[in-house]
């Protein structure tokens, strides 16, 4: 801890001597890469004072690789890229791969797992064109912005994302948009679609707000980012056919400007669903292999709740744990302290797994006897790791198991 000490403090407090890495340490933390800070307190202790230049290629490529994993979201927790990370860590750190850009990118683009590949072109574009989250776009575009033009890189947190059409209609906008039904349309299609977005500074923003197309044009030529004043050269009216135009370029631009993986030479690591033994299990142990079981039932002291599915295992155990000490789990709720990696429903906080708002859930399921829900749309591994968080919270992952068969 103590020898890493120094480089935790340059990620945490964005504080890198190096101006290269902490720009790029600034946008791994927009797009929240907490996961991944070992891997980084690794390069920066083993590369930093003996190689700057290829650990600053390997901030770059780690930079995309996030980019284009939270755009994707192959995954919709983060058990898979931790997963990713652990063994390219260890790997490292047994000398299997070398600490170089070449070695991290070939691992990288031969993830083991699927839900933590590292996403192609194909699908980086298709993301792009429908929703993109403004805080993974503002790194987006900054990155397209000094590809394409080699400019002198502005300072990220004077940087904002303006929404072209704005993300307040008022009744010009839509009367410009073909009236309240089309505009309604698409709004919810295209507001934060790559087409619809635009780098400017923080000034430029609160300037242009809602004004209308003919008014905020004027003020987008005038903008340093030439990705944003090209927009008032090019689109004398701002609408569907617009957006969809510049949506397809921008899309197109991305591509090139961040990083792609390889094509794959080593196959998916695939597990057996036979590797797992039928019997009753520690809701402590998230390492003993279930894919393909089924769960019959949980234990709790000399009881036995039937559970005849994994996805309903938190709301019974929930449940449960209400009842013991409901006081306690209504404090671990509104603290949100168990969540996903992402922020897709709770921006700019992270997606809860248990809330008392059901739209902030996938699938929402209620909790018996009370005013919450958990969220449904979860893989055994993970019902199972977010398990092991609330037992742990509520002081008793000793005194449940689950039975599967």
């Amino acid at each position: 801890m103590h020898r890493y000490s120094k480089y935790y403090a340059w990620i945490r407090f964005e504080d890198c001597p190096d101006k290269i890495i902490n720009r790029c340490i600034k946008m791994l933390n927009i797009l929240k890469t907490d996961d991944v800070y070992p891997l980084y307190l690794h390069l920066l202790f083993n590369l930093y004072d003996k190689n700057l230049s290829e650990l600053r290629r390997i901030f770059k490529l780690l930079t995309n690789y996030m980019l284009r994993y939270r755009i994707v979201t192959p995954s919709s927790g983060g058990g898979a890229l931790r997963s990713i990370v652990q063994e390219l860590l260890e790997n490292l750190v047994g000398g299997t791969v070398d600490l170089s850009w070449d070695a991290i990118l070939y691992e990288l683009s031969n993830s083991a797992a699927l839900t933590g590949r590292f996403p192609d072109d194909d699908e980086f574009r298709k993301s792009l064109i429908l929703n993109v989250n403004p805080s993974y776009a503002r790194v987006l575009l900054l990155k397209i912005e000094e590809h394409e033009k080699q400019n002198i890189p502005v300072e990220i947190s004077e940087v904002t994302v303006e929404h072209l059409m704005p993300q307040t209609l008022s009744d010009r906008w839509k009367k410009d948009l073909g009236g309240e039904d089309e505009a309604e349309i698409l709004y919810n299609d295209c507001l934060n679609c790559i087409g619809n977005l635009a780098p400017v500074s923080q000034s430029y923003n609160s300037a242009m707000s809602n004004k209308p197309w003919n008014e905020k044009i004027n003020s987008l030529k005038n903008v340093q980012f030439t990705i944003t004043s090209e927009v008032a050269d090019r689109y004398f009216v701002w609408g569907k056919d617009s957006i969809l135009d510049r949506n397809n370029s921008m899309a197109n631009r991305a591509v090139q400007a961040i990083t792609s993986p390889l094509s794959r030479t080593r196959p998916i690591r695939t597990k057996n669903p036979e590797e797992y033994s039928p019997g009753v299990y520690s809701l402590s142990d998230t390492f003993a292999p279930m894919n393909g079981s089924t769960p019959i039932a949980i234990h709790y002291n000399n009881r036995i709740i039937e559970c005849s599915r994994w996805r309903v295992l938190l709301v019974l155990l929930s449940s449960e744990l209400i009842r013991i000490n409901e006081q306690r789990f209504s404090g671990i709720v509104a603290d949100n302290v168990i969540h996903k990696a992402t922020s897709k429903r709770n921006y700019p906080l992270k997606d809860p797994i248990f809330s008392a708002k059901a739209e902030l859930l996938i699938e929402s399921m209620s909790i018996q006897n009370s005013s919450y829900y958990c969220e449904g749309c979860l893989s055994n591994i993970r019902a199972r790791v977010y398990a092991k968080q609330l037992l742990e919270l509520c002081e008793c992952i000793d005194d449940f198991y689950i039975e599967i068969v």
